[in-house]
């Protein structure tokens, strides 16, 4: 939303709100976003848990059991 024009006793009302929003929202860090969480998706999961598995064959394979 854009304001184009603003009365001038509605002004230092405006002013407020403004920093208000702006301490409450821009300037806190705490609301930033954070992406990921460090969680892997199924698919990567499962492409881990295979790449392991493989890891595992071959350990035993050099192992001679």
């Amino acid at each position: 939303m854009a304001l184009t024009q603003v009365r001038k006793e509605d002004g230092a009302e405006l002013d407020q709100f403004s920093k208000n929003f702006r301490a409450a929202y821009n300037d806190n860090s705490e609301t930033k976003n954070t992406w990921g969480g460090g969680k892997l998706g199924i698919k990567s999961t499962h492409k881990v848990e295979f790449n392991e598995k493989q890891r595992e064959k071959e350990e035993l394979k050099k192992s001679g059991l």
